[in-house]
């Protein structure tokens, strides 16, 4: 067969999160796994005023068979979704969540939005099989989006190979970290639920006699409204980090030496910093709703994300006996070796050949 992967998410702020690192190790690992088929990446020209002979053009010169969209809700790639312009070529889109959909009030605030938005969901509804990353997803659109069950395939997330337990060692003093601490990774959009955490994690420090501090690892679009919500929790300056964006090596350093996770987001699509911390032999408080119940098994701490003391109480457990939390450590490394990327890559070539 002859592939293309849509290569846009990798000019878009995606790039750097969970979307930019999912993408990254499926197609590196449906290419090693299958490397008789052909592959190619399409890197669409939007200041092109032609998409469509781009698009078609590319589509005839390699011969394509299957299209892979793989990141749908890129701002610019549902120009390029109609479904009329791939001829016999299959399309292959993956889902990984319909969080605007179901939050719609946090994330679809203008008429054009919400148009834009639909548009995609129609379209990935057209596909001839879309990659579901979790049930709860498919679930979802299912529900949601009123989507052919029988198009949709789960094909969940894998652990990349760099996420593993490390000789324990200081992290990079360009972070400011000078004591234990807990970790968070990700951004700051409504999901998120940091308000809550950093409350949670305030209440219990002052507890623990401000032995730790909170590191909050990722790309922070409002950094002066976390700083306001951590002063007004009393959460000391030096106790909150926000490191920015961090490259796989220092994360990778800063999950080993870290207490543990703090992830208690309203709603993920499959949640990878879960699995990439007990990977790396770090004890999970996670939620107990979307994919993160899912995919954490019975080897994380799970709570209510909706519930500020639920939040704290489970973080005081953890942080106070650490026989809990090394329990949850072991059990964790064990279940994210369920994980692998090579079941990814498989289940996304069964599909493609279906």
């Amino acid at each position: 067969m002859n592939i293309a992967f849509d290569m846009h998410y990798t000019t878009t702020m995606s790039n750097q999160r969970g979307i930019g690192r999912f993408c990254h190790s499926m197609i590196e690992f449906i290419k090693k796994t299958a490397p008789h088929n052909s592959y190619f990446d399409f890197y669409p020209d939007f200041k092109d005023a032609h998409l469509e002979k781009q698009l078609k053009d590319f589509l005839n010169k390699n011969n394509i068979n299957i299209f892979h969209v793989t990141s749908p809700f890129e701002a610019n790639t549902c120009r390029l979704m109609k479904k009329e312009w791939f001829g016999n070529t299959r399309i292959v889109a993956t889902l990984y969540d319909l969080i605007p959909l179901i939050f719609h009030g946090a994330y679809l605030q203008h008429e054009s939005e919400i148009e834009r938005h639909l548009k995609v969901i129609d379209f990935i509804r057209s596909c001839d099989i879309i990659l579901a990353i979790s049930e709860t997803t498919k679930i979802d659109a299912i529900t949601y989006a009123k989507i052919d069950p029988d198009k949709i395939r789960v094909i969940l997330g894998g652990v990349d190979p760099r996420f593993k337990v490390c000789p324990p060692e200081k992290p990079p003093v360009k972070f400011g970290i000078t004591k234990p601490y807990v970790i968070y990774t990700g951004g700051d959009d409504f999901r998120k639920n940091l308000p809550r955490t950093i409350r949670a994690f305030a209440i219990v420090n002052k507890l623990l006699s401000s032995k730790y501090q909170l590191v909050i690892v990722g790309e922070i679009a409002n950094k002066a409204l976390l700083h306001s919500i951590a002063a007004k929790a009393n959460l000391n300056k030096e106790n909150f980090i926000l490191t920015g964006y961090v490259n796989d090596n220092d994360l990778v350093k800063l999950y080993n030496s870290a207490e543990l996770l703090l992830y208690p987001s309203l709603y993920e699509g499959l949640g990878l910093p879960v699995l990439e911390a007990m990977a790396c032999g770090v004890c999970v408080l996670t939620s107990n709703l979307s994919s993160l119940s899912e995919i954490s098994g019975d080897a994380a701490y799970k709570v209510n994300p909706a519930a500020l003391e639920e939040i704290a109480q489970g973080l005081f457990i953890l942080l106070s006996q650490p026989n809990i939390r090394d329990s949850y450590r072991k059990r964790g490394l064990e279940h994210a070796k369920k994980f692998q990327w090579e079941k990814v890559a498989q289940r996304a070539l069964e599909a493609y050949n279906k």
